[in-house]
């Protein structure tokens, strides 16, 4: 038998309680002030052979075509079931206890249908969003519950037909339709906490992460023990996806050098508890150089062609207050090393301080150290933050120590970098501009002498001090394309001057199933070799799972 609900009032949080007399199902003074008459569900006969420590095991299951939900209880021993239909909700009552922990995963499927499960001793009752057909049928020790959506019936124009739409346009991907009824709901309905819920999630999948991270602070803070909220604070920390990455770049500055980077990453989910997340990963790089002149341990200048291969595996641990602790061991034919990075969140500036250090973590981004097997110890503080959607920041500074085989000391340096992004008061297209500073001093420099009798330093780098100022565009097509564009100048304090540009066009299904390509090219002044432009164009295959 088929019911067809037709919503005449809404039930707001009718709250069941479970009855000791004879474990009967009442509903509270609440729920029956809505009816003419007290609501009391007739008990059937309890079984005395059943076991109360029994679970009943419940599945649910999505057919596209017809756009049904089943529903399939699993008892232990034979069962019967009786029903009753209430004003947008209805009842199911067993001869027997409905003990299942899948009752929670089954509501998390179906939460755009369902409003709330509520389960006794023996019953359960369901609570809709919006008007649905259902249908019950029990055989022997199971009982099938179909629920199709009902298209046909009228939709009273409130909150919860509203949040229905723009559920359905955030499933659907039709982002901007669902910011728009979002935006009728606060209208109304000034800090609803259910839209306000799927406003953060429509945040993060575009994705605007500091936005999404607000508002959910915003609900934590006025409902702190509100356990879904938390969860979901920490989600939006910890997105819970794994992935497989591969890369290729090639890497050219201009008449000296063609690099070529293979890169594979994997990473996956390990362990998980309430508090904490720990992935696991692997990262290995090949690369593969093609270098006019370069200057050999004995002083001589020679070609270089070769490849080098190396690999780190690494654990990363996130908490749900945002921290992260991440330990990595390098392996670079054969020669060892570690690295440690620690992260806290700083709420004060919504941002995310960051440490990291580093002892012989394979380095070939110099020709010399490509060539010779090089590696630097290298210890780095970074503070980023997003003040707001207009303006982020990022200041960074550390020092590191760069040697390759026969010279553990080439050089040692001083590291600094800053950014500014200033962006345009529109959200798509986001137009900004941006002044960074990328520099890098010298503080000590190996020198030794050649077998022809003239000094040379076998890892040649000089200082290098940039002041970019350029002009950034991003755009989104479609939720799945996003594309970067930017251009402007780099003056360099100690050397020459250079154009810098570069874009980069992205297709991603959202996180956290599916994948990303992205294909970037981008070309500024060499950090290597004085006066040279060096040419980047990168391709990136990411699957998540």
């Amino acid at each position: 038998m088929r019911f067809k609900l037709i919503p005449l009032v809404l039930i707001s949080h009718a709250l069941l309680a479970q009855g000791h007399i004879e474990d009967r199902l009442e509903f509270s003074q609440e729920a029956s002030s809505y009816f003419s008459e007290e609501l009391m569900l007739p008990s059937l006969p309890k079984n005395p052979h059943i076991n109360n420590a029994s679970k009943v095991k419940v599945e649910a299951f999505y057919c596209e075509e017809s756009a049904i939900w089943t529903i399939v209880f699993h008892f232990p021993l034979s069962v019967t079931v009786k029903q009753q239909v209430f004003l947008n909700a209805f009842s199911l009552e067993f001869n027997q206890p409905l003990d299942s922990p899948d009752l929670v995963t089954v509501q998390d499927k179906i939460g755009t249908l369902v409003k709330r499960f509520s389960n006794g001793y023996n019953t359960l009752y369901i609570e809709w969003h919006n008007p649905q057909i259902y249908s019950v049928h029990a055989e022997e020790k199971k009982v099938i519950l179909q629920i199709e959506p009902d298209f046909d019936a009228h939709l009273e124009e409130n909150k919860d037909a509203s949040l229905g739409l723009a559920r359905w346009a955030y499933e659907v991907r039709d982002y901007n339709l669902a910011f728009e009824e979002l935006a009728a709901i606060d209208m109304d309905y000034p800090n609803d906490k259910e839209a306000r819920v799927l406003a953060s999630s429509l945040e993060g999948q575009i994705p605007r992460w500091i936005r999404q991270v607000n508002i959910l602070e915003s609900l934590h803070q006025e409902y702190p023990h509100d356990e879904d909220v938390t969860t979901l604070l920490y989600q939006a920390f910890s997105p819970h996806s794994s992935f497989n990455q591969v890369e290729r770049q090639i890497q050219r500055t201009v008449g000296l050098a063609i690099v070529q980077v293979y890169k594979f990453r994997k990473e996956s989910l390990y362990k998980m508890s309430p508090f904490s997340v720990l992935y696991s990963g692997l990262d290995f790089q090949v690369w593969d150089g093609h270098i006019s002149g370069i200057v050999d341990s004995s002083g001589n200048t020679v070609p270089f062609r070769g490849s080098r291969c190396r690999i780190a595996l690494y654990l990363r641990k996130e908490w749900e207050d945002g921290n992260t602790l991440k330990t990595s061991i390098y392996d670079q034919e054969g020669a060892f090393g570690f690295g440690v990075e620690a992260s806290t969140l700083v709420p004060a500036l919504q941002g995310t301080f960051i440490a990291s250090a580093d002892w012989h973590r394979p380095l070939w981004e110099i020709f010399e150290a490509l060539a010779f097997h090089g590696r630097e110890d290298r210890f780095y503080l970074q503070l980023n933050s997003v003040t707001n959607c207009y303006l982020s920041w990022t200041l960074g500074s550390g020092m590191r120590r760069v040697g390759i085989t026969g010279t553990p000391n080439g050089y040692t340096s001083v590291l600094v970098a800053s950014n500014v992004i200033l962006n345009a008061a529109i959200q798509n297209p986001l137009v900004g501009v941006s002044y960074s500073v990328d520099a890098e001093y010298v503080t000590s420099i190996t020198t030794e002498i050649s077998s022809a009798g003239t000094p040379f330093n076998p890892v040649p780098y000089t200082s290098f001090e940039f002041h970019t100022l350029r002009a950034n565009i991003f755009y989104i097509y479609q939720d799945r394309w996003y594309i970067t564009v930017y251009c402007g100048e780099t003056f360099n304090r100690l050397g020459i001057n250079s154009p810098t540009y570069g874009a980069e066009i992205r297709y991603a299904k959202p996180i956290p199933e599916g994948f990303e390509a992205t294909l970037s090219g981008y070309r500024f002044p060499s950090t290597t070799v004085a006066g040279a432009s060096a040419t980047y164009l990168t391709g990136t295959l990411t699957f998540r799972f």
